[in-house]
């Protein structure tokens, strides 16, 4: 036993090196995944209108992704109206309350806008996405986030690399709309901020002020 400790003195010294060097080139790869997973590259904002622009591309398929962003309002709500203009009471869990949150869009009918995400962010820097399974209502609930329901624009089509195209039947996505989210956040929460983003680490951040914010 002696003789091997010897002979391998060397090599276990050296053993601790090469742990610390292994787990710092983990650390190093696990900080690259999250940084890249994370928000951090925010987009200008002017006048109260962000000025998103990025670029979906995943080795096959590219198209850009540009919109000025504005916030219309935030607001607490407790009922949605229904397709007949009837207001329709909302379920939402325990402790909870649910807002509304409106933007402005102005963008070129051509770019695609489908499958953003939204949350509303506090004063502490809580995020709170939304996500329509959070609530429950008779309301009518919008289908898309970014874009109008009835009149999306061009979508790609999952496993095609063609440019994306409008549905059959489709009119053209209006150069300047407005779209309705629902968040739901704990009672108490007080907006700061709607976080708007498509692929990471690209977002559009807007503030609530007091004219927008009737919480």
């Amino acid at each position: 036993m002696r003789a091997w400790l010897r002979s391998n003195r060397t090599a276990l010294l050296l053993l601790p090196v090469a742990v610390i060097t292994a787990v710092l080139a983990s650390s190093s790869r696990i900080d690259d995944y999250w940084w890249s997973k994370g928000l951090h590259d925010r987009a200008d904002v002017t006048s109260g209108v962000a000025h998103f622009k990025d670029e979906y591309d995943d080795g096959y398929l590219t198209y850009p992704i540009a919109a000025d962003i504005s916030l219309t309002s935030v607001e607490p709500v407790t009922t949605i109206q229904s397709s007949l203009g009837t207001p329709e009471p909302v379920t939402v869990p325990e402790g909870g309350m649910l807002w509304r949150v409106r933007l402005a869009f102005e963008a070129d009918p051509d770019v695609v806008l489908w499958g953003c995400r939204l949350a509303i962010v506090d004063s502490e820097g809580t995020r709170y996405d939304a996500e329509p399974r959070q609530f429950q209502t008779l309301g009518a609930t919008p289908i898309h986030t970014c874009v109008p329901d009835d009149t999306p624009g061009p979508q790609p089509k999952t496993g095609s690399t063609a440019k994306p195209q409008l549905a059959p039947g489709e009119g053209p996505r209006p150069p300047a709309y407005d779209t309705v989210a629902y968040v739901v956040t704990p009672e108490g929460v007080k907006p700061e901020s709607v976080r708007v983003w498509w692929l990471p680490p690209k977002y559009a951040e807007l503030k609530v002020d007091d004219a927008t914010s009737r919480g």
